[in-house]
């Protein structure tokens, strides 16, 4: 049977990379195993030939993971910090409250635990890995690739609903506004290299960011669009001297080439945020308030994957439906206990990255660099915390998890690098 050109190149890829962990260094397993999670969707044409030959490859390419960081032991990050414990608390908390408290563990709740299971086995791999400037970059390089091949691919193969790029890239991409966050992601770090690049390279970044851009405005996505909109005052705000003026030109200029992009279609749609945010408060708000009541009866949770199926109890009308919100979804299905440990773990997150844009500005130009990798991941989480996790709920999604674990692997790969250019250590 014919298998075709693009999944045998992206099988040679991902096998190449999985063997270079094995033999040389886990961190190219870590970016083999990314590429399976960005791109591979069994609804996708060359996924579905891949497949027949390579069946579960996420499976295949998280043990690969395994094997190549235990195959490596004296090049790895092996201290667990009280961050690092939090990530693995609130998993040890969604089993128990399900279990315990909650209404019922169905099949798709167990589903939900075990795929909240993998994800943090590969965050525990991730962060034993990713300990040096290197390995984040390798990793941030491998999600910026990722973002641009879907990007490109999707003016040819993506799925169009309403007039909405939709169901395209991997499992959690499955949906306009995931796939438009993964995108802003890769947007913002790409950015900032571009400021970084040689002149030959800025070339090649520009093709890069107006493929992005675009596949983002074939999204369509509100959310996200504002999340940006309110991040860019932020990365202009952290940056100082002659960088925030490099910042604010690039800004503009990727405004120019946003608005060169931008179809008439988009910007209807932009021009109803008002009118459907305050159409869809209505309803949201009735079935938050519902919400309120569910955790009013259940404080300590209903359990994973239970909010679909209480809501219609509490609020007839919106039986079945989606909390539309991870904070609701958090506390209505972890109760306290959850919500408490998710907002500590954000909150430390945030502080972390900005902890490190502080001190690394009173280094001298060769700080810079660091600067402009952590400035982007500060931006992309006021884009996901304010803009896509406010309308959606994405508690149970692997890039989440990946991106609430990058500050620790940024930290340890900050020391390291402080402590080899005879710098003071963040510290705690």
């Amino acid at each position: 049977m014919e298998i075709g050109l693009t999944p045998l190149f992206i099988m040679a890829v991902i096998f190449s990379l999985l063997v270079m962990g094995l033999v040389k260094d886990p961190i190219w397993s870590i970016a083999g195993y990314l590429i399976v999670y960005t791109l591979y969707n069994p609804d996708v044409w060359w996924a579905l030939r891949i497949g027949q030959f390579l069946p579960r490859p996420s499976l295949i390419a998280a043990v690969v993971v395994a094997a190549a960081t235990f195959s490596h032991p004296h090049k790895l990050q092996w201290k667990i910090s009280l961050r690092e414990f939090e990530l693995y608390l609130f998993l040890a908390l969604c089993w128990f409250v399900s279990f315990v408290f909650g209404v019922g563990v169905h099949d798709e709740a167990r589903q939900y635990l075990e795929k909240m299971t993998k994800v943090f086995i590969f965050v525990f791999f991730l962060l034993r890995v990713v300990n040096t400037l290197r390995n984040y970059r390798i990793v941030l390089a491998t999600l910026i690739a990722c973002g641009i091949l879907l990007a490109w691919q999707s003016r040819f193969y993506g799925a169009m609903f309403d007039g909405r790029l939709d169901n395209f890239g991997g499992v959690d991409f499955n949906e306009a506004n995931g796939f438009a966050a993964f995108l802003a992601l890769c947007i913002c770090h790409l950015g900032f290299r571009f400021l970084k690049m040689p002149w030959w390279a800025k070339g090649l970044a520009a093709i890069g960011l107006a493929i992005l851009l675009n596949g983002l405005i074939l999204t369509q996505s509100r959310s996200i669009f504002l999340g940006m909109v309110l991040a860019v005052p932020a990365v202009v705000y952290r940056t100082v001297g002659w960088s925030r003026i490099r910042i604010i030109v690039a800004v503009l200029l990727g405004t120019v080439l946003f608005f060169s992009l931008a179809h008439k279609q988009f910007w209807e749609r932009m021009q109803t945020i008002q009118s459907q945010e305050d159409a869809g408060r209505v309803g949201r708000l009735a079935f938050w308030r519902a919400s309120v009541l569910i955790f009013k009866d259940h404080p300590l949770g209903v359990g994973v994957k239970n909010f679909q199926h209480m809501i219609g109890i509490y609020d007839p009308q919106h039986a079945g439906r989606d909390a539309h919100n991870s904070y609701v979804l958090c506390y209505s299905e972890l109760g306290v206990l959850g919500i408490g440990l998710f907002l500590v773990i954000i909150t430390k997150a945030v502080f972390q990255t900005q902890r490190i844009i502080r001190l690394v500005k009173k280094w001298d130009t060769k700080g810079e660099d660091i600067l402009f990798w952590a400035i982007p991941l500060e931006a992309t989480f006021i884009i996901y915390l304010l803009g896509y996790m406010m309308t959606h709920s994405n508690l149970y999604t692997e890039m989440l998890w990946i991106l609430l674990a990058l500050p620790i692997c940024f930290e340890n790969a900050w020391k390291l690098y402080g402590k080899e250019e005879g710098r003071d250590s963040i510290g705690r």
